[in-house]
């Protein structure tokens, strides 16, 4: 059996944009991991019931294929009709990921700072790292799953 204990975690944040992808990438290598087990393993998705299985494919694919996706339905949305169901895709995928994003961005900015104001013209580029950090972890994935980044600190 297990415990809730509600506390803060406080965390030193990187302060290179590299370090960040590399962090970045880390977590979402995790997501994918552990979503691909949750899912892959048949008894325990049927044993987790419905509403707990899509909470796992919410709450952990769509942290990583909702960004990593979304290069390749820009791609095919030039070359396909924009009234096929992969432009909707590509739309609706581009839509939760930044609601995505910028649910968890305001929250850490009101706490952090106390207003939204000045985190809104960042989401932008924020949202870019993300992509760019999703290629990164789909790559460590396969070149070496067992190898997990660690990230610098400070100066």
């Amino acid at each position: 059996k297990s415990d809730l204990i509600y506390s803060y975690t406080l965390e030193e944040s990187t302060t290179k944009i590299k370090d960040f992808t590399l962090q970045r990438s880390r977590w979402l290598k995790g997501f994918l991991i552990t979503f691909l087990i949750n899912i892959l393993d048949f008894k325990n998705s049927v044993k987790l019931g419905f509403l707990n299985f899509i909470q796992i494919i919410f709450s952990l694919g769509m942290a990583f294929f909702g960004f990593f996706c979304i290069p390749f339905l820009i791609l095919f949305s030039f070359f396909t009709n924009h009234d096929s169901f992969l432009n909707s895709l590509y739309i609706i995928n581009l839509f939760c990921s930044l609601i995505y994003l910028s649910v968890f961005c305001l929250i850490s900015a009101k706490e952090s700072f106390g207003s939204y104001n000045n985190i809104y013209p960042l989401l932008p580029f924020y949202f870019l790292l993300h992509v760019l950090s999703s290629f990164v972890a789909f790559w460590d994935f396969f070149k070496n799953p067992f190898y997990w980044r660690k990230t610098k600190h400070s100066n």
